[in-house]
């Protein structure tokens, strides 16, 4: 436990000025993200830019995935991944969830998000179901870096 909380202050303090603060940090060496963070960033587009810093701070793999809570009144954006050390991060923020928002992903159920999805999202110019279908969703997704110019 002692290593997780060395690691993730020295994380915070090498990604102060970029990364969105924390209001939450769980961890739980049972669990295979032991270091939960939850971010409060505001609507979808700040939330998604929000992610987006950590994902730059993170090393290696990552998945993005946006979930509805089982009675469909949220949805949940949550990122994972791990730092160079091997320390595995579960990062999440939500929002109140509304037909626009993804309205083809249905009540308690989860989608990937693509690179390309997400970064558009942050950037405010992309409608959800409206630019690409939810299945193709998870498809759109560009090496470490690069960005669509959609």
């Amino acid at each position: 436990m002692a290593e997780l909380v060395r690691s993730l202050d020295r994380h915070l303090h090498e990604h102060r000025h970029k990364l969105a603060g924390p209001v939450s940090v769980r961890i739980n060496t049972g669990v295979r993200f032991p270091v939960m963070i939850e971010i409060r960033c505001g609507n979808l587009q700040q939330v998604c830019a929000g992610l987006l810093t950590w994902r730059e701070s993170l090393d290696g793999d990552w998945d993005m995935v946006a979930r509805r809570t089982p009675d469909g009144g949220i949805l949940s954006l949550e990122l994972t991944g791990s730092t160079l050390d091997g320390i595995a991060y579960h990062v999440v923020d939500a929002v109140p969830w509304h037909p626009p928002l993804f309205p083809g992903l249905l009540a308690g159920n989860q989608m990937t998000l693509g690179s390309v999805v997400v970064h558009a999202l942050a950037r405010g110019n992309w409608a959800p179901d409206r630019d690409y279908p939810p299945a193709l969703a998870c498809l759109l997704d560009l090496p470490d870096g690069e960005e669509s110019e959609r």
